[in-house]
């Protein structure tokens, strides 16, 4: 909620922002905006992203030729009625409309094998690579990530991040 609140405030203020659900196993940030939700969890997302790269080494891509590198195939734009140049978009965590989506989105997430994309994959390449990617397009990009030590949240603070903010709740 902090990341969605964040991102509509400085869309509002004029900057360029991304917004993107790297809290793939409890995802939901396009569910804070005034969108249609079927067609945000239709939408690709960063795990399909995360996928066709690995389709397009395993098939010997070219770097120019690679199908994964459209990466506004990947986004959904949130309000579109913004003046411009403001704009807030949306990577949702990936397709899961329907039952037969949600069970292939969750498959695909319990088998991605995280140790053997950075590997393997030259996973550490292609963040890189999504990291000048975005940068290029937008002001800001804000990480929804997961909560803990996991692989997904070091490379979202290590790999992704200029800045980290933690928010934590005043629990007793």
């Amino acid at each position: 909620m902090a990341v969605a609140n964040v991102g509509d405030l400085l869309a509002r203020r004029g900057l360029k922002v991304l917004m993107i659900d790297f809290d793939m196993e409890a995802p939901g940030l396009e569910q804070y905006f005034p969108i249609n939700q079927s067609e945000a969890r239709s939408h690709p997302g960063l795990l399909d992203l995360l996928l066709r790269y690995k389709q397009s080494v395993s098939l010997g891509a070219t770097a120019d030729s690679a199908s994964f590198k459209n990466i506004q195939d990947f986004i959904l734009r949130v309000y579109k009625d913004l003046p411009t140049p403001a704009k807030l978009d949306l990577m949702p965590a990936g397709q899961r409309e329907g039952n037969i989506s949600l069970a292939e989105y969750a498959h695909s997430l319990r088998t991605f094998d995280w140790q053997d994309f950075l590997s393997h994959w030259a996973g550490d390449r292609f963040f890189d690579w999504l990291r000048t990617c975005v940068a290029d397009l937008y002001d800001v990009v804000l990480i929804d990530s997961r909560t803990g030590v996991t692989e997904m949240g070091g490379i979202c603070a290590y790999q992704l991040a200029d800045c980290i903010l933690m928010f934590s709740g005043a629990n007793v």
